[in-house]
């Protein structure tokens, strides 16, 4: 099945999309860009995982990366619990 199928049984953070190889990811991630590396922003992150959230979408750009390592760490379950999403900016790719 592909992703426009999938995606109309996207509802809530507990539905997954099936990726060809048979791995799943959560279809509604949270995304991080004014989460900034903080005090606060962990906070944001460990409430969006007691919230249900396992999927994250970061980027170096967005400087959240830190707080999203340190909830994740800080929530004790396991890190394949958890799908991170991220971006490289395109002045840091190299031919």
């Amino acid at each position: 099945m592909d992703f426009s199928a999938q995606s109309t049984r996207c509802r809530t953070a507990d539905d997954i999309f099936t990726l060809r190889d048979g791995r799943t990811i959560p279809c509604i991630g949270f995304g991080t860009w004014k989460v900034f590396d903080d005090q606060d922003g962990s906070r944001i992150i460990t409430k969006a995982i007691a919230a249900g959230y396992h999927h994250f979408d970061a980027a170096a750009f967005y400087h959240s990366e830190k707080s999203v390592g340190q909830a994740l760490q800080a929530s004790g379950l396991p890190r394949s619990d958890f799908f991170i999403t991220s971006k490289v900016w395109k002045d840091d790719l190299s031919l």
